[in-house]
């Protein structure tokens, strides 16, 4: 049990495994925005460009 333990917790902290839980995470919630579309409103904001060049 101890061995078990011991490796999740290094395999936790390596750089690729959270790299990969990111990644995982990132296509599941472009999965899962293309279903849930239908279901949200429309919150486009259509900004101008007299707009923009009064920002800069």
């Amino acid at each position: 049990m101890t061995n078990v333990r011991v490796f999740l917790t290094q395999m936790t902290r390596a750089v690729w495994f959270r790299a990969s839980l990111f990644s995982l995470a990132a296509v599941l919630l472009a999965l899962a925005a293309g279903f849930l579309e239908p279901l949200l409103p429309d919150l486009a904001v259509n900004l101008g460009q007299g707009s923009v060049d009064e920002i800069l």
